[in-house]
């Protein structure tokens, strides 16, 4: 069977950036991915910037006492030049001026009634209170990089380069389907043998943390042209079509020969993994299909592993695949299973080192373990016995 990583690779390898689009600046961009770098328009600071209230000053005139001259505030246009013997008062923010190469704060300062002042501390250094122009960027710096998500901060950098549209990468839609007769809604009384549907809410909602715009189109039963029906005008309307439930071996699971009939190419079907063996991916059109196990767990672990880092991708983020990370055990941990497992961990830190503390698993249904999950440990086949203090290798949960 295929291994986990050479699956996400296909997957990977299948998926491509969605075509960019220009917005308006404003709050609809927050969480999108920026489509090209962006260069500033003009040196920040544009002018040598005082960066306190006090006086601009010449350090080779070493005072005490200066006599004032003009005030300069922030926002002020006109240029002004610092004569010999003088002090001008100047703002926080404001241009120091020519012949200026110091400010000294207002806190050491004794003004007295015939405009003079003297500073009551060291003498000023070269630079001292003062912000170069350029320190922070030059024109043409590239400021803000391709697949850069931005947050509150980059809509101000883009105010202050006077950058009202950009071009970022549009939201990925996905249509999720939950397949089965043995599964009613949330909202309704099961009977029977029937099971409440978690997974239509949940997918729906990892697909909308990760930054898609998740679409729930409930419950399919276990009737081939309604199931046909279903997934063709969710192709037609989604970048990807989610469907949990019916991809297994059983003589009900009618996704396989259904996708089939709709002439999807199918990649792979089965995986080397533990839980989400019945793992499907295919392409139907332009779509992108994934067929994902009915057992809660193995949804889950499904999607983290597969799904988001396809969403990723398609909104055009850089770092597409899942985040991995090497840490102790905080307790021991012993498994011997057929397949690479997937095992719910928790990520703590103990006097101020990163530990994984294993939570216990009852299986592929079993969905209240990852209650307070935030990594999937990764353990390899076979007989498994780590001590605390050995490394693991783990998966940070979104």
């Amino acid at each position: 069977m295929l291994s986990v990583s050479d699956a996400l690779q296909i997957v990977l390898n299948q998926a491509h950036r969605l075509k960019p689009v220009q917005f308006n600046l404003g709050r609809e961009i927050l969480g999108l991915v920026l489509a090209e770098d962006l260069l500033a328009d003009r040196d920040s600071p544009p002018f040598d910037k005082s960066m306190m209230d006090g006086i601009a000053v010449n350090t080779s005139e070493p005072g005490p006492d200066y006599e004032l001259s003009n005030t300069i505030l922030a926002g002020d246009s006109l240029p002004r030049t610092l004569l010999t013997g003088q002090a001008m008062r100047i703002m926080t923010g404001a241009s120091v001026p020519i012949g200026a190469d110091a400010v000294i704060p207002v806190e050491v300062l004794t003004e007295s009634a015939n405009r003079r002042i003297r500073n009551n501390s060291a003498p000023p250094k070269p630079g001292k209170n003062i912000l170069k122009r350029g320190t922070e960027y030059k024109c043409g710096d590239v400021i803000l990089p391709q697949g850069l998500v931005l947050n509150p901060a980059v809509v101000g950098l883009l105010s202050s380069i006077g950058q009202t549209e950009l071009p970022c990468y549009p939201i990925p839609r996905i249509c999720v389907f939950s397949s089965g007769n043995e599964i009613v809604e949330p909202h309704q009384q099961p009977v029977g043998s029937q099971i409440r549907n978690s997974n239509g809410p949940m997918l729906t909602a990892l697909a909308e943390q990760v930054g898609a715009e998740a679409t729930y189109l409930g419950i399919i039963p276990d009737e081939e042209e309604k199931l046909k029906t279903e997934i063709a005008r969710g192709s037609e309307r989604a970048d990807i079509v989610l469907i949990s439930g019916g991809v297994s071996m059983g003589s009900h699971d009618l996704i396989p020969r259904i996708l089939a009939e709709l002439a999807t190419e199918i990649y792979f079907h089965k995986i080397a993994m533990k839980p989400g063996k019945p793992l499907l991916f295919g392409k139907l059109g332009k779509c992108l299909v994934f067929g994902l196990p009915g057992n809660p767990v193995s949804s889950l672990v499904s999607f983290i592993l597969f799904v988001e880092p396809v969403l990723r991708k398609l909104r055009g983020e850089i770092e597409c695949e899942p985040k991995k990370v090497l840490l102790p055990l905080s307790e021991s941990l012993i498994t011997d299973n057929d397949r690479p497992t997937y095992l719910p961990g928790r990520l703590l830190v103990q006097e101020g080192m990163e530990l994984i503390r294993p939570i216990p698993w009852a299986g592929s249904a079993n969905l209240l373990a990852y209650k307070e999950a935030n990594v999937l440990l990764a353990v390899p086949a076979g007989p498994v016995k780590l001590a605390p203090g050995e490394r693991v290798t783990a998966f940070r949960m979104n």
